[in-house]
């Protein structure tokens, strides 16, 4: 499960933010109009909230790749908070609500179904998932393992499938790793980037205490491909 909120919400309304209250008014109502940033909220992400990808069903019968979002049920919050303060009105017993969605996806080729998965926030706007598990593929290429990629779009609700360009090899197909991120304010693209660690194969554990680094850069992309073709060189000149 992965918490996704405009990030100005808690810069600009920390008091709001950190407090009970966000569970009893929408996005829009703790930004007021008068005080919203130069990008609108109805141009941002339209469903904030708690996102959850894949998993087994309830009947464990297998893996999917279905995209919900958990939020709080805002109209019956509302009938148990003080319209003075913050909190619970004063002999209510608290018991938050919320309202579960799955989501239609717009476009882009969705993940293959999975669980064991790793995913986090990037950049403000996308959700990004890495490698799973899905014990169907064993038939198919021996393997149950995953090591691919792939962003959520959370403005347009669409799939993209990134290529992998690594300095030394790609990172093992894996289940039960951790995914983080790290931002720099800017948007997904100009210097965010993911740290991979840990998780396991049908071998053993993963590279030991290795961290993976992604880059989410024009430059670096290119700089990976010109030290690739370099070694390439040298090794077509050595035979």
């Amino acid at each position: 499960m992965t918490a996704v909120f405009e990030p100005v919400l808690s810069h600009r309304f920390p008091e709001v933010f950190n407090s009970r209250a966000m569970w009893a008014k929408s996005p829009a109502e703790i930004m007021p109009p008068h005080k919203q940033s130069s990008i609108a909220l109805s141009e941002g992400i339209k469903h904030q909230g708690i996102y959850v990808f894949g998993g087994y069903n309830q009947h464990r019968e297998c893996a999917t790749n279905t995209v919900y979002v958990l939020k709080p049920a805002y109209t019956t919050m509302k009938k148990l908070f003080s319209t003075k303060s913050p909190n619970f009105k004063r002999l209510v017993k608290p018991k938050y609500s919320f309202e579960l969605t799955e989501l239609a996806t717009t476009g882009g080729k969705a993940p293959s179904p999975r669980f064991g998965h790793s995913a986090c926030m990037l950049g403000g706007r996308y959700l990004a998932i890495f490698g799973g598990r899905n014990d169907r593929l064993f038939s198919q290429v021996g393997n149950v393992a995953l090591n691919d990629m792939h962003l959520l779009d959370l403005r347009a609700l669409h799939w993209v499938t990134l290529a992998l360009f690594c300095q030394d090899s790609v990172p093992v197909s894996r289940w039960g790793h951790r995914l983080v991120a790290r931002e720099n304010g800017c948007g997904a693209g100009a210097g965010d980037a993911l740290f991979l660690f840990g998780g396991c194969n049908l071998k053993s554990y993963c590279e030991g205490s290795a961290i993976f680094e992604f880059v989410f850069s024009d430059q670096a992309a290119a700089q990976t491909l010109e030290e690739n073709e370099r070694e390439l060189n040298q090794a077509l000149n050595k035979t």
